[in-house]
């Protein structure tokens, strides 16, 4: 943790310095380009230098508050065409803004120092206000194309992060998520099953291969829509109620409208098997095993949700961070949503309930 932080932290500098050193190499150009434009007859006089300075400082003050702005809408608005749009108006209207402050500035100075009178009454408010938006325009688009650079640098890095650990975990992965353990006890339930009900047998032989195809196949993807990973984690749960028979009390509750949303790839299954490991012990009486997904909107997260798993039981405070398990479930979700979500693991009225809350 200290060291993410440490990382972060570099990367933020990293970040700032190259910002003001882009902002140095833009700005002086443009004070320098005053001089000559807007100055008297000598360049370095100290009318002109003044006269330049005050409008360089300005505009740079009025480039923070558009860096300000696009930041806010850089996640909010798609289409390049509505960019255009955005980029034209609002330079235009910062450059105005930065135009009529700095004429009022120099009218004020001039009324008190009259040397100064003449260069100030030459210099029209639009021209000054033109040119500022110009720049304001040039900078700006150069801005967000960089910012877009960077965007799908750091997507394309993290969708490799993902694919990597998908990579190194996924031997981890087939033999915890579906242990040897019960693997057996499934094939040998299926056998017995054979001599009682042949059709049945038949659907869950099915489902079991159903199961380890799911696991395996797909080219490691490392998002999935959630109607197919309930519809493999329901599979999952009838060939466990093989063992559990009337022990297992199944509830579903879902939104089905949240079914088109991707999470990643063995979330919920992962969820569902360490409920039926930890909520069905040794004890021979029946226990609730529940599955929730519904929406929980708020006026900061609109489209907020959550999925969650309940069993019956107690947390073992021992076993909950034993394992590649839920550490290896935080990490996918940390890479694949950043700050957007909430793993958490609560117990109240001897129910668990192992939930993620979706904040995007």
């Amino acid at each position: 943790m200290t060291d993410d932080i440490q990382l972060n932290a570099e990367k933020i500098k990293s970040t700032q310095l190259r910002f003001w050193l882009f902002q140095m190499g833009g700005w002086l150009p443009f004070f320098g380009l005053l001089l000559p434009v807007f100055g008297d007859d000598n360049l370095l006089s100290n009318n002109a230098l003044l006269f330049a300075l005050s409008i360089t400082i300005i505009a740079i003050f009025g480039s923070l508050q558009l860096r300000r702005l696009f930041h806010f809408l850089v996640n909010k608005i798609k289409m390049n065409s509505l960019w255009i749009v955005v980029i034209f108006f609002s330079c235009l209207i910062v450059a105005m803004i930065v135009g009529g402050i700095h004429h009022g500035l120099w009218h004020i100075i001039s009324i008190g120092f009259s040397e100064f009178t003449p260069i100030y009454q030459n210099q029209s408010y639009f021209s000054i206000s033109g040119l500022v938006w110009f720049v304001y325009v040039f900078w700006s688009s150069l801005y967000l194309l960089f910012t877009n650079q960077e965007k799908l640098r750091g997507a394309e890095m993290q969708q490799k992060q993902l694919e990597l650990l998908i990579k190194e975990t996924k031997i981890k992965s087939l033999l915890e998520q579906l242990n040897p353990h019960f693997m057996f006890n499934t094939i040998n339930n299926i056998r017995t099953l054979i001599l009682q009900d042949t059709d049945k047998a038949r659907e869950m032989l099915s489902s079991f291969a159903d199961i380890m195809r799911y696991q395996i196949n797909s080219n490691n993807e490392a998002m999935v829509l959630l109607k197919d990973e309930l519809a493999f984690v329901l599979e999952y749960v009838e060939l466990n109620r093989l063992q559990l028979g009337k022990r297992l009390n199944f509830i579903q509750d879902i939104d089905e409208a949240l079914l088109a949303n991707f999470i990643p790839r063995m979330a919920l299954q992962l969820l569902v098997e360490n409920a039926i490991k930890h909520g069905f012990g040794q004890s021979a009486k029946p226990e609730t095993l529940r599955i929730s997904i519904a929406q929980v909107p708020s006026s900061e997260h609109p489209k907020a949700w959550f999925l969650s798993v309940q069993n019956s039981g107690h947390i073992n405070h021992h076993k909950v961070n034993a394992g590649i398990g839920l550490k290896n479930l935080e990490e996918r979700l940390k890479i694949s949503f950043a700050h957007n979500y909430q793993l958490t693991l609560t117990e109240e009225n001897y129910m668990v309930d192992a939930k993620i809350l979706f904040s995007y």
